[in-house]
């Protein structure tokens, strides 16, 4: 049996492979810090990273994403009962709309989605898109309105963007770090 040990580590996310063998855990104590408290050295370091990113620009192209993605939805919403393949082809599309929309304005920037979330291991420090192109799938074959689109964007490994909008209801809710 293998032995882990679990700490909190605020400056590394790691998404590997589980171990095939069976795991214990041992957890690590440390110090506990209140919700709402923050380390300024980072704070000030991700503020200084975001003054050469135009946030609003990001939002903006979040937001046409989502919404270009949403219209594929909605147009396909009433085909897909019992129909796994189109269902398959809609995610894959609404992945791409996603996914193009932002690498053609930030060709340096990951991007991380189900279809390559595999692929990476770890979260740098670098700007990093989160994308969900149809979430809640079994919600939306059934014919239910509890479905929406996600992007969310990190920097420094911090949130600093969100995105979300349900097609089906025409709601959006964004916002990002520093915005009115």
């Amino acid at each position: 049996m293998h032995q882990v040990i679990l700490e909190e580590q605020d400056d590394v996310w790691d998404f590997g492979k589980a171990s095939p063998a069976p795991v214990a855990a041992i957890a690590v104590r440390r110090p506990r810090v209140e919700i709402g408290t923050r380390d300024t050295q980072k704070e000030e370091q991700l503020d200084v990273v975001l003054e050469k990113i135009d946030m609003k620009l990001c939002l903006e192209v979040a937001i046409k994403a989502c919404k270009a993605c949403g219209d594929r939805i909605c147009d396909e919403k009433d085909n897909l009962r019992d129909r796994e393949e189109k269902l398959s082809e809609l995610e894959e599309e609404c992945n791409n709309i996603l996914a193009t929309a932002i690498a053609s304005k930030y060709p340096l920037h990951a991007i991380v989605g189900s279809k390559n979330v595999a692929g990476h291991t770890a979260i740098t420090s670098a700007p990093t898109w989160f994308i969900t192109s149809i979430d809640g799938v079994d919600n939306l074959v059934r014919g239910s309105t509890s479905v929406c689109v996600s992007i969310g964007l990190c920097v420094e490994r911090r949130p600093v963007l969100g995105v979300i909008f349900n097609p089906l209801l025409d709601n959006l809710v964004a916002a990002y770090r520093g915005g009115v």
